[in-house]
């Protein structure tokens, strides 16, 4: 943390003397009765430019480990922003200082230039946030199938506490059935969201059962009654995998 207000404190130190250099340059080089409207354009154009680059700058100090997992986006918001930079100065020295463009002429070209860059960078935006979406997605779905297998777990775990004749036989079928769910494509499609979201109502329904038939006297539910509903998560996680192998 202290190293990073470090960098912050850096970062605007620098700002501020380019700054200062800057304004002072423009007010220094010239006389009032010729700072015009196109005077002016410059000295706020070339500003906003290390405005928005100090902005940058600062944003990739403060989020550094989300830099770090959107390296592209941000490289590439980073190259509009040094283009438009250097499409601010070649505007200065061409069409101010060398043609001497008028003043509406001027104004329009600074921003047309504006208008360019931010709407590649808002498009770069938006590109940004739907592969974070996509990303998001998919880690949640990964998650799904994680979950499912840590619920078909704990259901064993807890089934190896029951004292009844068929346990062993139970136990059997929810070792292969974690087997089933372990090597299972992790990975799904938004296709495939509400079957698996079934597939989770199963597997908690069975743990309930599983934890309701240990630990209750007067449980509900019977041996062949839980061995039913494994088999049928086993079936429903088969027909997942088939028809996601189908999509893909």
């Amino acid at each position: 943390m202290k190293q990073d207000t470090q960098y912050n404190w850096i970062t605007t130190a620098i700002f501020l003397t380019i700054l200062t250099v800057t304004v002072a340059l423009f007010f220094t080089f010239s006389e009032i009765d010729t700072r015009d409207l196109s005077w002016w354009l410059s000295l706020g154009s070339l500003v906003l430019a290390e405005l928005l680059s100090y902005m940058f700058s600062f944003k990739l100090l403060k989020g550094g480990h989300e830099f770090k997992a959107a390296v592209p986006a941000y490289l590439s918001l980073g190259t509009v922003l040094f283009f438009y930079d250097l499409a601010v100065l070649i505007h200065i020295v061409l069409f101010w200082i060398i043609l001497d463009v008028s003043a509406q002429a001027y104004l329009w070209i600074h921003l047309l230039t504006f208008a360019v860059a931010l709407v590649i960078a808002l498009l770069l935006g938006l590109a940004k946030v739907f592969v974070r979406r996509q990303e998001e997605d998919e880690r949640m779905r990964l998650q799904s199938m994680k979950q499912l297998q840590l619920v078909v777990h704990a259901a064993r775990l807890e089934l190896e506490g029951w004292q009844h004749a068929e346990r062993e036989t139970l136990l059997d079928l929810l070792r292969k059935l974690e087997e089933q769910v372990k090597y299972s494509d992790p990975i799904s499609l938004p296709a495939m969201v509400l079957e698996e979201a079934q597939l989770m109502e199963k597997a908690d329904r069975l743990e309930a059962s599983v934890r309701s038939a240990v630990r209750e006297r007067h449980t509900l539910y019977s041996a062949e009654e839980l061995r039913g509903m494994i088999q049928d998560l086993s079936n429903a996680i088969r027909l997942r995998n088939e028809q996601l192998a189908i999509l893909k």
